[in-house]
């Protein structure tokens, strides 16, 4: 019975292992979703930039135009205008990806961290079936001890019955 007992210990570790294996691989499944959510974050981010320098051109474009054409002036005043609100639209949309990029980044620092528990918590078990298979086996000594104890007082009881049927 105290060997089954130890088994079970053992099949509980082994089911917990398994737990956090399966753990283990969907964290590398969100891992590998984060990266190419930031693979895609990186081009938006690229492509917000070159949109940014688009604007910005356009901006000088419109600039320069406004001092060519002194009579039109107001007409390529709003022009500029307009290209400034785009610009400040995408550097917004870019501080937005650049803050997503970094919590991706803080996601994978995290998941990392998470391995390094389970880990942890693999050692734990290891040293907990190693904890309770010491256990067992003092509390099988105790038991043997114990079992010798109550056989001696046994056999000196039977002796005392045997004494005192003689008399």
């Amino acid at each position: 019975r105290e060997l089954r007992g130890g088994g079970e210990v053992e099949e509980i570790m082994k089911v917990r292992e398994e737990e956090m294996k399966g753990r283990i691989a969907i964290l590398e499944v969100e891992v590998k979703e984060q990266r190419r959510v930031r693979d895609i974050a990186e081009e938006e981010k690229r492509l917000a930039e070159r949109n940014e320098r688009k604007a910005e051109d356009e901006r000088h474009r419109a600039e320069n135009d406004r001092v060519e054409t002194a009579r039109e002036g107001e007409k390529w005043k709003l022009k500029a205008e307009e290209g400034e609100k785009r610009e400040e639209v995408l550097r917004v949309e870019i501080k937005a990806m650049k803050r997503g990029i970094e919590d991706y980044k803080v996601m994978e620092g995290e998941v990392e961290r998470l391995k390094d528990v389970i880990k942890k918590l693999e050692i734990d078990k290891e040293n907990a079936v190693k904890s309770l298979r010491s256990e067992v086996d003092a509390v099988r000594e105790k038991a043997g001890r114990r079992m010798s104890q109550l056989k001696s007082a046994f056999e000196e009881a039977a002796r005392r019955g045997a004494k005192d049927k003689k008399k």
